[in-house]
């Protein structure tokens, strides 16, 4: 007979701790790379590189408040330019956390403090995560909007189909002036009109000969629109309306495309509490020439 040996020696090498598996490097790679496209600065982080990490972060809210700060969505050559070092920054923060990733030394990963990483994680989603992003996309809102014009009453100036911006504070620190292109809500309906101011208060708006409209005894003019190749309004045969004299906290607006335009000659003077924005730039166009074209 053979002799069982129950010492325990034989079990405890056959039970000896297996090291753990250690993830391949794609797919560490992978994971690095949707974290930072998702929050970037976590990626770096999950590479066991903290600080560089919410360096990364950082960057990416100043970044953002720059932008906000001097408005730069508000003009097309600044919303493209701001754009564009936001996407490169991102494209680089995901490089490298792939960089960082694929060189990461599995079998011998630099050390970590625990406490750091964690704080490091809580910094990263609060900068990048939520709520500093909600907060910076809540602030731009308050003087960025854009619209698709639906309508061809404002043609050629700005015509059905095309993607504009305005700014939706411009009214905040001074009144609206005459020549100005807003966007409105008639009647707070949520119905957005976009039109010209021809008439503020005190301003006396009447019909003129030859189907034109008078300001001040002045003969309104469309003035000559951006780019090439649009259409053209046609005055012929305009609607008839009484002479009004603006009231405070009121203006007259009209179309630029007079013979097509629902305006205050048919429902009168907007006040000054429907408005929602000074309009800025076409920022697309069927019509390439138009593109980045500047309102006024």
């Amino acid at each position: 007979m053979t002799e069982l040996n129950l010492s325990g020696d034989s079990f405890s090498a056959a039970s000896a701790e297996k090291p753990k598996r250690k993830l391949p490097r794609p797919a560490r790679v992978a994971i690095a790379a949707l974290l930072s496209l998702f929050l970037p600065g976590m990626g770096q982080l999950y590479a066991r590189k903290i600080w560089r990490g919410v360096a990364f972060a950082v960057c990416t809210v100043a970044i953002d408040a720059f932008t906000a700060k001097f408005r730069l969505f508000l003009m097309f050559p600044g919303g493209l330019a701001a754009l564009a070092v936001a996407l490169i920054f991102h494209l680089c923060a995901v490089v490298d956390a792939v960089y960082l990733a694929w060189k990461y030394n599995a079998a011998d990963p630099p050390p970590i403090n625990d406490q750091a990483a964690i704080a490091a994680v809580v910094v990263i989603f609060l900068l990048v995560g939520y709520p500093i992003p909600e907060y910076s996309k809540n602030r731009m809102l308050k003087f960025f909007r854009a619209y698709k014009i639906s309508s061809a009453s404002m043609c050629p100036t700005i015509c059905e189909g095309e993607r504009v911006v305005a700014a939706a504070d411009a009214y905040k620190v001074h009144s609206p002036e005459r020549g100005d292109l807003i966007v409105f809500d008639f009647n707070h309906t949520g119905t957005i009109f976009p039109k010209r101011v021809i008439g503020v208060a005190g301003d006396v708006v009447s019909p003129g000969p030859a189907n034109s409209i008078l300001v001040n005894g002045v003969q309104f003019r469309v003035p000559a629109p951006c780019g090439s190749q649009y259409l053209g309004g046609s005055f012929a045969g305009l609607p008839s309306f009484k002479t009004v004299k603006i009231p405070e906290g009121a203006l007259f607006v009209v179309g630029d495309n007079l013979g097509n335009s629902y305006d205050s000659r048919f429902f009168g003077p907007v006040p000054l509490d429907e408005l929602k924005g000074q309009l800025k730039f076409v920022y697309w166009s069927s019509n390439r020439s138009r593109i980045g074209c500047k309102l006024q």
